[in-house]
């Protein structure tokens, strides 16, 4: 059984760059990568049966076969991966991305590791990009923490920053509602126009606070922020959460360790669900 790890990604504010090669589609922005991510565990064997399982229940796999075609794999294995997260897919934690990476390190490990760590990330990001799925998680989660992508584009050909690890912060996050991300980026010039502001905001100031402050105002402009979300941010206010931001469809805020009475793990308060996770300090492996 070989084991990947990939943190979750929280998107603050982004601007979109297409191009006819995926490894330079992708994005520009600021976010941050969560201590509870994804656990992908693989198990090959010789035979043609394939499948795949997220938090128990089985899912469909072709995703590990256009994995596998990625890294030209011809000879006819079987593999049975179980993946485990409390964040779900399709609700703005990078889990599309988390997973596509997840099981592309854990199978290359498996086959005895025929591809560099940098590559496994480009095959990742193309598969996302392709997809529809995403366009900056894979890039941020290989590096993990508190992020800048400054250059758009695959591992080894997008660039990003890790800024300054914000040390003794909490986030706490709670999931809404599914959006897709390929409805979402439909809105291109929108998002462009009001990345491009943030962008240059954030850059004048680049801590922890002002990115909530920003992302804020990115998701509010972008108009997502609906009466499910806000009444989500109204009971954080209760909790004592004064950095509160949105994404897609959740709600996210940072607090400080020691004013916050809980840590890494999945709660149910007030009938919703809180996610708590330090800030990752490392990414995917």
């Amino acid at each position: 059984m070989y084991e990947a790890y990939v943190p979750a990604h929280i998107t603050g504010f982004f601007k979109i760059h297409l191009s006819d090669n995926p490894l330079f589609t992708g994005s520009i922005g600021a976010g941050i990568c969560l201590d509870l991510g994804l656990r992908t565990f693989v198990k090959v064997e010789r035979g043609s049966n394939i499948k795949l399982f997220f938090n128990g229940s089985e899912i469909d796999s072709e995703i590990i076969r256009i994995i596998l075609n990625k890294m030209e794999v011809n000879d006819e294995i079987s593999i049975i991966a179980k993946q485990e997260s409390p964040f779900s897919i399709g609700y703005g934690y990078g889990m599309s991305g988390a997973s596509i990476l997840g099981l592309a390190l854990a199978i290359n490990k498996a086959l005895g590791e025929p591809f560099k760590k940098e590559d496994i990330g480009r095959i990742a990001h193309v598969i996302e990009v392709e997809g529809k799925t995403g366009l900056g998680d894979v890039l941020a989660q290989m590096v993990g923490g508190f992020e800048l992508r400054t250059k758009p584009g695959a591992p080894g050909f997008g660039e990003i920053k890790r800024l300054s690890h914000p040390e003794g912060w909490l986030v706490v996050t709670t999931p809404v509602k599914m959006r897709k991300t390929c409805d979402l980026i439909a809105n291109y010039h929108k998002i462009n126009e009001v990345g491009d502001l943030c962008y240059k905001e954030f850059l004048k100031n680049q801590n922890i606070e002002n990115f909530i402050r920003i992302s804020k105002y990115f998701w509010d402009r972008l108009e997502i922020i609906d009466q499910d979300l806000i009444k989500v941010a109204k009971i954080y206010k209760n909790y004592g959460i004064e950095h509160i931001s949105f994404k897609k469809g959740i709600v996210y805020g940072i607090v400080r360790n020691e004013d916050f009475p809980l840590e890494n793990g999945v709660f149910e308060k007030n009938g919703i669900k809180l996610i708590v996770s330090r800030i990752s300090n490392r990414g995917a492996y």
